[in-house]
């Protein structure tokens, strides 16, 4: 039995709870709507192999996803309304999902278009309608936001999952930074705040004296080395070997801000 929604969240397309900034040993699943765009613009009518629709359904599915995406991209660009709709299309799958499954705006820790992510809560009605349905996809046990951008973690199963970065950041910082991030986290879980504590203040210490790996000061900002000149900086792809002249500041932030969190 469901109940009417005391909140409006699901009118909002890109939404962090901004009050939640660390929680472990918890359970966080994300659901994702599969095929989001091409099944609500299919349920709308604009797919289907109907003559007069705008996009055929047969020749879509058996594209690859690239190029379907790209097909969809270039029908929504000349076709104002069909856009419109497609967005409202989004907010009323995520209505239903959040009526259905009785998830308050407490339950909710992001939204991203079509994809929720909630807290404690599963979800037993998946299906939207004949053609559009949610899936669960991911679950983690640990969150903790930094810089203003999320990072979901599965200790378990060794899996971190970043929001807001590039993916050229995020293939890079896998072995550096983010792999940094998932192994304090399990230490937090599994040793002493003391041994933590030491543990974190033994990595500020050699990222600040620039002795660790050139690949930890790539910036997390635009994965680029950070050259200080006297009234410039600049950025470049690579450096043969770690100098003074190369900045360390904002990656800095990123590691007082884990242990903010974490202490």
């Amino acid at each position: 039995m469901s109940n009417k929604l005391d909140h409006s969240l699901y009118k909002r397309t890109n939404y962090t709870d901004s009050s939640i900034s660390f929680i472990e040993n918890t359970n966080i699943i994300e659901y994702d709507m599969k095929n989001a765009g091409m099944n609500i613009l299919r349920t709308l009518g604009y797919v289907s192999n109907d003559s007069k629709a705008v996009l055929n359904y047969d020749d879509l599915i058996n594209m690859k996803k690239i190029d379907r995406v790209i097909t969809i991209g270039k029908a929504l660009r000349n076709n104002p309304k069909m856009n419109e709709d497609l967005e409202n299309g989004f907010e009323e799958c995520r209505r239903i999902f959040m009526e259905s499954n009785n998830i308050n705006k407490d339950d909710i820790l992001s939204i991203k278009k079509d994809a929720i992510y909630v807290i404690e809560k599963h979800a037993n009605n998946l299906r939207i309608n004949d053609y559009i349905r949610f899936e669960k996809k991911n679950q983690y046990d640990t969150y903790i936001s930094l810089m203003e951008k999320e990072h979901y973690i599965n200790i378990n199963e060794d899996i971190i999952d970043v929001k807001g970065y590039s993916k050229e950041t995020i293939e890079h910082h896998k072995d550096y930074l983010f792999k940094f991030l998932l192994d304090v986290v399990k230490m937090n879980r599994d040793m002493d705040k003391i041994d933590v504590a030491e543990a974190l203040t033994i990595f500020k210490h050699k990222y600040v004296t620039r002795s660790l790996d050139k690949g930890y000061y790539k910036s997390l900002a635009d994965n680029k080395y950070m050259v200080e000149f006297t009234n410039s900086i600049l950025g470049i792809p690579d450096i043969n070997e770690m100098n003074e002249n190369i900045s360390i500041n904002y990656n800095l932030t990123f590691i007082l801000e884990i242990i903010n969190r974490l202490m």
